[in-house]
């Protein structure tokens, strides 16, 4: 859970499903902040999802992030070696999003080294470019699960999300399954 964020502001309930719950977390009040922000759990407090945003435009990170504030704690990085970073100083993340055409490494091999650190979450691409040679690559090399085109409706981008979302709940269950019948 947030084991450090010391000061909550704000906890509320998803009205039809107790499972779900928000917390506005302010982290430490004198100190850093690593854990500020609103974060959303699906198993009452067990883990709590995060969202990866990875692209090379610090404008577009700002406006997604601004966008889903208020439905999915959201995470960001300038480019993929920044992506790489925050996925092991600040992982898991449920769901890790990458644009494709970047400066240094591109979001197929970035979400391929993502695969590698990370199998158990759901990688995405959300690129302008939408030729076909480079989204087979991304899906196959980085076992992509969603590929959507910019300019991306709010709702299409959200429902994506809620969809990937559940895909990881259901890659961490049958992982858990697995091994409690494997382990007892």
């Amino acid at each position: 859970g947030l084991l450090d964020s010391r000061h909550i502001g704000r906890i509320r309930v998803h009205p039809q499903n107790p499972d779900v719950v928000y917390v506005a977390a302010m982290g430490h009040l004198f100190g850093p902040n690593d854990q500020r922000g609103l974060y959303r759990t699906s198993d009452g407090g067990e883990s709590w999802t995060q969202i990866l945003f990875v692209d090379d435009e610090p404008n577009v990170l700002d406006g997604l992030r601004r966008q889903l504030r208020k439905r999915f704690t959201v995470d960001t990085a300038v480019g993929g070696e920044e992506g790489l970073k925050k996925v092991h100083q600040d992982g898991p993340f449920a769901v890790v999003v990458s644009d494709m055409k970047m400066p240094g490494m591109n979001g197929a091999q970035f979400l391929s080294r993502v695969r590698e650190s990370d199998p158990d979450s759901v990688r995405m691409i959300l690129s302008g470019q939408s030729e076909l040679d480079s989204a087979i690559s991304a899906i196959n090399n980085g076992n992509v699960f969603r590929f959507l085109t910019k300019p991306c409706e709010t709702d299409d981008l959200v429902s994506g999300l809620e969809t990937a979302l559940e895909q990881h709940r259901l890659v961490v269950a049958e992982k858990e399954l697995l091994e409690k019948t494997l382990f007892g």
